[in-house]
């Protein structure tokens, strides 16, 4: 018998037999399709586990809006992650840290020990520093490079990057984690954020940007940027060969 994987979010099945596929950043699928017999494939459908990072700004703009990210956060997050999932929450306004660092969310008491500390950490602060928390980042994939699963980065703001350093640093701190993420997702939240930096971010990155007008709208969106971002699959087909 051989078994072949294929690892991809929604194309793997249906690009099973071309001759070469290209089905995530770092695994390519070699031609295959004259392994099996039709009757002979069988698949099995693994979820693979994934490792959220979510830097959220808490600069003095986000006054108004933090109360309810906060309030739907603690009331949501449990129900839009899965269950081997980690959630490494950052705040971030002209410094940066961690609310939460790999974090599973499974039992009553995790989403007790994570609600504690999203009060804790999420009130209004100072001014806008990109540069850190995309750095922290960095350093946590870095520190648990051998950890199973993929990352998907996800980064809101209201503003722009006013200190810190220079905007050059943002982008070169970009480029080093678009080779460590799977998926990314940068939120433009509000009419007062700086469109035009917030585009370059994702396109540093390979990844998407959506606009959020209000916060009603960004918890529509939220739930959808943790899922089908990040709707990783692994294939396995196994059946016997023709010869």
């Amino acid at each position: 018998d051989r078994i072949c994987i294929a690892e991809n979010r929604r194309e793997s099945e249906k690009n099973y037999r071309k001759e070469s596929v290209q089905v995530s950043k770092r695994l390519k699928l070699a031609r295959i399709s004259e392994m099996f017999t039709n009757d002979e494939i069988s698949k099995v459908e693994v979820h693979q586990s994934c490792n959220h990072v979510f830097c959220i700004d808490i600069s003095g703009s986000m006054y108004d809006s933090l109360p309810k990210m906060k309030t739907q956060l603690k009331s949501k997050l449990v129900d839009i992650v899965n269950e081997n999932d980690t959630v490494s929450l950052i705040w971030f306004d002209d410094k940066c840290g961690f609310i939460s660092e790999l974090t599973h969310i499974n039992s009553a008491q995790d989403v007790r020990d994570m609600n504690k500390k999203i009060d804790e950490f999420l009130r209004p602060g100072g001014c806008t520093n990109f540069y850190d928390p995309v750095k922290l980042t960095n350093e946590l994939i870095s520190r648990v490079n051998n950890l199973l699963g993929f990352w998907n980065f996800i980064f809101l703001s209201d503003g722009g990057h006013n200190t810190g350093g220079t905007w050059e640093n943002v982008i070169s701190e970009l480029s080093k984690l678009q080779e460590k993420i799977s998926s990314s997702t940068i939120i433009e939240y509000g009419y007062y954020a700086d469109s035009r930096r917030l585009t370059q971010m994702a396109e540093t990155l390979g990844g998407s940007k959506i606009f959020n007008e209000d916060f009603e709208n960004y918890e529509v969106q939220i739930s959808k940027v943790f899922r089908s971002e990040t709707d990783y699959l692994i294939w396995l087909y196994i059946g016997k060969t023709e010869n």
